[in-house]
């Protein structure tokens, strides 16, 4: 553009926006008021000038709760500003996704700059914004923000009349929960702030009925996998500090912070007994079959049974007198303080464990989800017991 449209009009900058109304006035303009005059903007039809119109006021509007709730000083007013701020997205005739997403993402910032609110204030505010969220996931800031709701209030009457309708859509609709993480930890703690109810289980028990429908076959394919991913994540949590404390691999945190070794962790099970005593393994090799007994692997409910026979004895009879390295299974024949490992979970975790345990269990009960159940946890390798 040249001439007096040669420089850009801010938004913040606009006044007023007017459609021209008097009698002779051209054809499909716009009238925009700012701090030097008038700007007049034509458009080639009425569609299109009512377009920018309703696009020209969402912007000069969003601008202004934006300045509003960047300085909150009265929680009442904010309140009262976040309430109109979600009436008029929900009553805009336009048409894009920024429409939902940008009070949202307005609220997950002021609600990630105060952390000085009251428990009174969060459910309020939460209240406010549910009809976004409705058809609308909550952005990732949002989400840790529901998921310290879920620890911290588990009892609150938020967490079933506002949460129950926004995880179910999270469920029916999210096609990957390695792009939205925060989603999958959100889900995972709005199942444990159920657990926690009265009820327990039971309550949990009905959500997933709820999520699988009344009829013979669950009208959502999404549902299954999803929530067979929450649980696996869940169950992973459990032992995730014991498998990492083990394991050369970095963890999933240490991945996510951009972390690929730690120099200071401990070699894993194998490595730290590929050199062991000669004398050990050579009394070790010469025991008799009878004297062997099974060695049993256990953590929790879980038991790794390994079989000793002959044919790995004289393997590690062969590994004596050559450099080669052993294997697992040799390893954890040769070693005597490897005969049992046991994992201590705490309360919570065990707690965590027992829940997902048993959703698993709930979701094979489902005849029509059996088979794809199967299938989703086939490549688990799942130890004998």
């Amino acid at each position: 553009p040249t001439g007096y449209m040669e420089n850009s009009i801010s938004y913040s900058a606009i006044e007023d926006v007017q459609l021209l109304s008097w009698e002779n006035a051209p054809k499909y303009c716009l009238q925009l008021t700012i701090p030097g005059g008038t700007v007049l903007l034509q458009a080639a039809n009425s569609y299109l000038r009512d377009q920018w119109f309703h696009s020209l006021q969402w912007k000069k509007k969003i601008y202004k709760y934006k300045k509003v709730l960047s300085n909150p000083s009265r929680w009442e007013v904010v309140l009262k500003e976040i309430r109109t701020l979600v009436d008029m997205a929900l009553t805009s005739p336009l048409q894009d996704d920024s429409i939902h997403q940008a009070p949202l993402e307005i609220v997950s910032k002021l609600l990630s700059e105060n952390n000085n609110l009251t428990t009174q204030d969060h459910e309020s505010i939460i209240v406010a914004i549910a009809p976004l969220l409705e058809n609308n996931h909550p952005p990732p800031d949002l989400c840790e923000f529901f998921c310290k709701h879920c620890r911290e209030r588990p009892r609150s009457m938020v967490v079933i009349e506002v949460f129950t309708p926004v995880v179910q859509r999270i469920l029916k609709h999210n096609m990957d929960f390695g792009k939205c993480p925060r989603l999958r930890l959100f889900t995972q703690e709005y199942i444990l702030a159920l657990n926690e109810l009265n009820a327990g289980m039971e309550v949990v028990k009905k959500f997933i009925h709820s999520m699988h429908g009344p009829t013979g076959q669950c009208p959502h394919p999404r549902v299954l996998p999803n929530l067979v991913a929450v649980c696996l994540a869940a169950i992973y949590s459990c032992y995730e500090e014991f498998i990492n404390s083990r394991d050369n691999s970095p963890s999933l945190k240490e991945i996510r912070n951009g972390c690929q070794q730690q120099c200071d962790r401990k070699p894993n099970l194998p490595l730290r007994l590929l050199h062991t005593s000669p004398d050990l393994v050579s009394q070790e090799a010469t025991l008799t079959e009878s004297r062997l007994k099974p060695v049993i692997v256990t953590s929790n409910e879980i038991h790794v049974e390994v079989e000793h026979n002959n044919t790995a004895n004289q393997k590690m009879t062969a590994n004596v007198g050559s450099d080669s390295e052993p294997n697992l299974i040799d390893c954890l024949m040769v070693s005597p303080t490897c005969s049992t490992m046991s994992i201590e979970l705490s309360a919570q975790a065990d707690r965590i464990l027992g829940c997902y345990v048993e959703i698993l269990k709930m979701l094979s009960d489902y005849d029509d989800w059996r088979p794809a159940l199967a299938s989703l946890l086939q490549p688990i390798p799942f130890p004998k017991e």
